[in-house]
């Protein structure tokens, strides 16, 4: 990596890797039947963002 700009949208793609990651395990645990609070708990995202998967 050579510049800040580089660094940056390496960061990035980190994030939204960890943010997918989050969202497929947030799927997964409503099909366990786990509240939407305890998903968002365990994997760091908003209640909204679960809710989207569970309707």
């Amino acid at each position: 990596m050579g510049n800040c700009t580089d660094t940056i949208a390496f960061a990035q793609g980190i994030s939204q890797g960890f943010h997918q990651k989050a969202l497929e395990t947030a799927k997964n645990l409503l099909q366990f039947g786990l509240s939407v609070e305890n998903i968002a708990k365990a994997t760091g995202l908003s209640q909204e963002d679960v809710w989207e998967f569970y309707s």
